[in-house]
């Protein structure tokens, strides 16, 4: 009766040759069926958790670009621009080159915001590139950019320490590209 039974054991009793053999049944597993018996479920774990990361950083990237956006879209273009240029206007002891460097950048950042041009990635010849291919600087400023961009290379990148009279004409060049071009703008908004 005992082979009869052992022979019809369900797969969740002790199979035959435990039962045969006199060693008691160890009540502890040893580690690796352990971790071969949690391994999938430590891995879906580990999985989700990088997956929640990675979209709760992804949403929070893109509630700061939107809120980037608004407040870039709050204050004007040519008001920032004409602010910047007077703060740069009020501090002292600025060499020409570092002078002529945030004038650069202060202009690029009025052509990337108003016009979408990629503009302070690009180098001097690009971004005369870039304004002769734009409907808006198409034979109107090309002339007193590719000025600004000259000048400003002279001084950006002599060994010379610059003369105020350049960094002067390079101001005016500056001023009078952004009144110019928000004046075009304000006529072409109100037709």
């Amino acid at each position: 009766m005992i082979k009869a039974i052992s022979q019809k054991n369900p797969p969740f009793l002790l199979n035959e040759e435990e039962i045969l053999t006199d060693s008691p049944v160890s009540l502890i597993k040893p580690w690796e069926q352990i971790l071969n018996e949690i391994f999938p479920w430590l891995a879906c774990l580990l999985l989700l958790t990088v997956c929640g990361l990675w979209m709760r950083r992804l949403l929070k990237n893109r509630r700061g670009k939107e809120s980037r956006t608004e407040e870039s879209i709050s204050m004007d273009p040519f008001e920032e621009a004409m602010q910047a240029i007077a703060n740069l206007q009020d501090q002292k002891n600025v060499t020409p080159k570092a002078f002529v460097f945030k004038l650069s950048e202060i202009l690029r950042i009025y052509v990337e915001r108003l016009f979408k041009l990629p503009a302070m990635e690009l180098t001097g010849e690009e971004f005369l590139l870039q304004i002769a291919n734009h409907s808006f600087f198409k034979n109107r400023y090309e002339d007193a950019l590719r000025d600004f961009v000259e000048k400003g290379d002279q001084i950006k990148y002599s060994q010379e320490a610059g003369a105020d009279n350049a960094t002067i004409d390079l101001l005016t060049l500056a001023t009078n590209f952004l009144t110019d071009t928000h004046g075009k703008l304000e006529e072409e908004k109100a037709l």
